[in-house]
Order: structure tokens, then C-alpha cells, then sequence
């Protein structure tokens, strides 16, 4: 290279530093990904450690050799900007409009539908035409804000787009009756019912939340590329498949009643058992609301239940588990969720090392219900199968077989109920999904004790506001 040449290229340099623009990944030797703090599919306890398109970067940045690195911001416009100025590489679902047009966007990774969200029983429009006039509030910058804005001239809501406040938030609202109605994309919709079975979609809105991931104007087309084909590739090789079962496929499994029914039990029978959690998690490290959740599934929280095989106790141990874990009384509700908290630990660790969190958590829920020993039948058959035993996405469709004679046949095993197994896991997932939204985490008191001391330290980052409590399905 000539001394022109470098000259010229570090005048480049010093340009891209001046105004913040980031040069291609391979130059910065990572890969910076922007994204909102978004519920449900981003971001989870506090940190975006978790989450769909936290995982999906992650896949594509080994894909092309790269870190990942997180950039927050705190709306849709404020992460439309950093795009628009070339301070991130890609930035997750940006909305395509017009100001967004010197944008570049990749194919899309999936579309959900817009709808407009009342209360149930409460007087709501029942057409698009019944919309005008009416208060309806969403996200800032949201897709489906674009839409209640395109639906003029003859239709005009009154569209409130609420800043450093998630969706969530905003149903609460909706709930609570604080306001009139709320515009979301279907997932969030479902999601909310989980929690708030008192939600009823209204309207349908014209269009869809497309989820693409918007690069810079300028010097993306080799990343927007590659990005395209990994997606299309991920499409076809069950990659989003697995990554859309591991973080919405719960959503959906509970109706309106046993919604409602499960909240009230949180409100009436929980209280009683909290601080058993607590020490349940505190013993083991599993999460108290993981725990909670396994003996709702179990029992419903009373303490004398009985099963049909004659298993009894809030957390349904059978002989020979509490026998392993030490526990006298199965009816007692402190015994029965130390015992039932640390057997599932124990199934969490004989599961090979191969299967990571959260599927090696769902492998051993599924065993806390047929067994290890089906769960290991159920590996093996996996792999005859050619299908991915750590993968909970492959083994729920697996488990199910071993009720067939032309599988357990082979098994030492012997046959299983196995896709009750999956039920119990999936309903799991529910309840925990349910909870993580309604009780806050739990920090033992000599953890809280460090962590405020070092929170006195450390200032929060602009323009966020702390979140409630995200955790993983």
C-alpha cells in the first residue's frame, strides 16, 4: 500500500470515528446488533443475555465468524437512528416506514398480525370504520401505530404512542381499566392473555408486523447478503423453528379459564407457600417461579393431593423419590417442595452435559414425570431417529412414541406415557411464563446485600428505565 493510500485510509478512519460510524463487522471485529428492550422476544431479567433474537444473532454471528455485541436503545426511533447513522450493524425490527426509507432491510424472519385489544364485555368497535375517533394506545414507533395512522382519511383514531413503556405495561393499563384499548401484533396479544385472560381481541388491522432486521444505508450490501441467506437457510434447516418453539410455544397452551383460574390461585393459595419456594430456590438455584409452576402443574397447591397412581403432596413425589431426597411427611408442604425441588436438581444433573438451558430444564421435567430412564429411552430413540436428543423442540415429538409398541419394543424401558410428559412440560412453561409476569424474582438476602452495594456505584443507562422482571419461558 502507498503512503498516499494509508494516508487517504486513515483520514477514512478517523471519519468513521469522528461521527460514530462503525466500519463492517470484520474491521470491528464483532458484530453489533441494536435492539429495544422489547418483552418476550429480547429481553429477559434485567440483561439481554436470553431471548429469541438474542440466540438468532448469535447463531448468525458464528455463522460469519463474529461476536455479537448488544446495543440497546430505548424506543423504535431512538434504534431507527442508530441504524440511519451507522452506530450499529443490523438493528431488530425496525418498522419500515418513511422515514425509515434509506434503510436497508432483510428478508423477513416471520410476520405477526395487528390487532386492536379491549376488555372483554366492555363496548368495543367490531369494524375498522368503528375505529375513528376512538383512544387506542401502543408502543412508540410500533407497527401496529403505522397502521392505526394509515387507516385515514375517513377513519382517524386517536393514536397515543407511549414512550419507556413495553407492552406489557400497557396491558396492565388496559386491565386495570385505565384505558380504553390497545394496539399490538398478534404474539404480544397472546402472550398478554396468559396473564390478563380478560383480554379480547376487537379489530384486525390492515397489514402485519413484519420482523426484518434493518442495516445502514451505506456499505451493508455484503452483510445484508449474507444475512438474507442465513435466514432463508434457517428457514429451511428447522433452525427458527426450534428458536420460535423454545420461546412461544408455551404462549398458547392455556385457555381463558384455566388462565383466570390459575391467577386467582396465585392471589389466594401462593401466599402460604412463597417463602417455602424461596428457600426451595435458594437450596437448589432453580428459580422459585420454576419451582412454583412444577407444583401448580403437580397439585394446584394443596398440600393432600392425590394422584390417580397414588402419588401424593403438593409436588407429587413418588416412594423412591422421597425416599432419595429424604423426606417423612409427603403431605407437608415445606418437605414436599424441599424434596420435589431437589429432585428435579438431581434429574437436571444426571441429563448429559451435551443438553444446555433451558432444554436440559425441560428434559429434566420430563423426567421428574416418566422417569430418567424413559428420558434416556427417549434419547436413544432420538438418535435412531436422527433427530437432536438435547433438543426439547425434537425430543417433545419423540417422548410420544414410546407408546408405541414398535418403539418401546425396543427400549429396556419398556413402553411410557411420554407425551403426558410433554403436556406437563409445556404446561409448565405456562404457569411460568404466567408468573414471571405477576411475582418478582426472588434475591437471597446475602446476594441483595451485594448487589445494592454495588448498585451505588453504577449509574443506569440513558434513557431506560428499569424493567420488571423478564424471565425465560
Amino acid at each position: 500500500m502507498s503512503s498516499m493510500s494509508r494516508i487517504l485510509l486513515c483520514c477514512l478512519l478517523l471519519m468513521q470515528v469522528a461521527c460514530g460510524r462503525l466500519g463492517s463487522p470484520e474491521s470491528e471485529g464483532e458484530l453489533v446488533l441494536g435492539m429495544v428492550p422489547e418483552p418476550v422476544i429480547q429481553y429477559y431479567d434485567g440483561s439481554p443475555t436470553e431471548g429469541f433474537t438474542k440466540d438468532f444473532a448469535q447463531l448468525f454471528g458464528e455463522h460469519i465468524g463474529l461476536p455479537v455485541r448488544i446495543q440497546l436503545a430505548a424506543d423504535y426511533e431512538e434504534l431507527a437512528t442508530l441504524a440511519l447513522e451507522g452506530k450499529v450493524h443490523v438493528a431488530a425490527y425496525v418498522n419500515a416506514t418513511p422515514e425509515n426509507s434509506k434503510l436497508k432491510f432483510s428478508v423477513p424472519i416471520g410476520t405477526r398480525p395487528l390487532w386492536v385489544v379491549k376488555l372483554v364485555n366492555a363496548p368495543g368497535p367490531k369494524t375498522l370504520a368503528d375505529l375513528a375517533g376512538l383512544e387506542i394506545q401502543t408502543p412508540v414507533g410500533s407497527a401496529a401505530a403505522m397502521a392505526l395512522k394509515s387507516l385515514g382519511p375517513s377513519v382517524v383514531p386517536k393514536v397515543v404512542e407511549v414512550r419507556y413503556r413495553d407492552e406489557m405495561d400497557i396491558f396492565e393499563d388496559l386491565a386495570e381499566g385505565r384505558i380504553p384499548f390497545v394496539a399490538v401484533d398478534e404474539l404480544y396479544m397472546q402472550y398478554a392473555a396468559n396473564t390478563y385472560p380478560d383480554l379480547q381481541p376487537a379489530v384486525q388491522l390492515p397489514g402485519n408486523r413484519v420482523f426484518a432486521w434493518a442495516l445502514p444505508p451505506r456499505g451493508s450490501d455484503a452483510l445484508r447478503e449474507k444475512l438474507d441467506a442465513f435466514i432463508i437457510a434457517s428457514q429451511k434447516d428447522g433452525k427458527l423453528s426450534g428458536l420460535e418453539d423454545r420461546y412461544f410455544s408455551y404462549i398458547k397452551r392455556l385457555n381463558a379459564y384455566g388462565a383466570q383460574a390459575f391467577i386467582s390461585d396465585i392471589e389466594t393459595k401462593l401466599p402460604r407457600f412463597r417463602s417455602d419456594f424461596h428457600k426451595a430456590q435458594e437450596a437448589t438455584g432453580i428459580d422459585w417461579r420454576q419451582l412454583a409452576a412444577l407444583a401448580y402443574q403437580e397439585s394446584k397447591w394443596e398440600p393432600n393431593a392425590v394422584s390417580f397412581t397414588g402419588v401424593r403432596g403438593m409436588m407429587m413425589l413418588t416412594d423412591g423419590a422421597a425416599k432419595e431426597t429424604g423426606i417423612k411427611n409427603k403431605n407437608d408442604p415445606a418437605q414436599s417442595i424441599s424434596g420435589g425441588s431437589r429432585y428435579l436438581l438431581s434429574m437436571m444433573e444426571r441429563i448429559p452435559d451435551s443438553a444446555k438451558q433451558p432444554d436440559r430444564l425441560w428434559l429434566a421435567l420430563a423426567a421428574y414425570n416418566i422417569g430418567l430412564g424413559h428420558v434416556h429411552s427417549g434419547r436413544k430413540l432420538a438418535e435412531r431417529l436422527r433427530r437432536d436428543p438435547d433438543s426439547w423442540f425434537e425430543m417433545k415429538t419423540v417422548l410420544p412414541l414410546l407408546a408405541r409398541p414398535q418403539y418401546y419394543s425396543q427400549m429396556k424401558t419398556g413402553r411410557c406415557r411420554g407425551g403426558e410428559a410433554v403436556i406437563l412440560v409445556e404446561n409448565v412453561r405456562s404457569f411460568y411464563g404466567i408468573l414471571a409476569n405477576i411475582e418478582p424474582a426472588h434475591v437471597p438476602p446475602k446476594l441483595a446485600s451485594k448487589t445494592a452495594a454495588k448498585s451505588t456505584s453504577q449509574a443506569a443507562p440513558s434513557k431506560l428505565r428499569k424493567k420488571r422482571n423478564r424471565a425465560k419461558p
